[in-house]
């Protein structure tokens, strides 16, 4: 509150910004700055189908399995341990679905170490990090984009995955 009062300007990615603000007492109008996402990288039509199958083959993944993914960094404020939760509660292997964590950081073994733990391991497949380049192919093979994140106010992983029709 003390450094927004402050502050000559108020930047964020979305108008979610402006609720925090106001929320806490900061009585400035943000400017909305939205994330960026190249769409023409990111066009169904333009991703090799090669390297969706790729994907899938390289995560031990079958063709006839539905994909839910998540990208981005692996910290506490994301909440894939939520997202790892519910899917211990709710999937079953014979449902045909699996959870797919892409990206890397700080609890990335702590949520590999939950997953096990919970008995899902066969239904979830962490990647580690995968360089922004070669992103395209890995949102095209999933199916769904899925976040538990109350951080994010405007997710460059998720409007990329939207772009390629997630």
């Amino acid at each position: 509150r003390h450094l927004g009062n402050r502050a000559d300007e108020l930047t964020g990615p979305s108008p979610k910004c402006q609720e925090y603000f106001d929320l806490i007492g900061v009585d400035k109008q943000v400017n909305v700055i939205p994330n960026a996402v190249e769409l023409d990288d990111f066009s169904p039509d333009r991703i090799d189908p090669e390297a969706k199958k790729a994907f899938r083959r390289q995560y031990d993944i079958p063709d006839d399995v539905m994909i839910a993914c998540f990208a981005g960094r692996l910290g506490h404020e994301k909440s894939v341990d939520v997202l790892l939760d519910y899917w211990a509660k709710t999937i079953r292997p014979e449902d045909k679905i699996m959870l797919c964590i892409i990206g890397g950081g700080p609890v990335g073994e702590e949520l590999k170490e939950q997953a096990k733990n919970l008995g899902i391991e066969s239904m979830v497949r962490f990647t580690g990090a995968i360089s922004h380049e070669k992103m395209p192919p890995c949102y095209a093979s999933c199916d769904v984009y899925v976040t538990a994140s109350l951080s994010d106010t405007n997710s460059i992983s998720m409007l990329e995955g939207m772009a390629t029709g997630l």
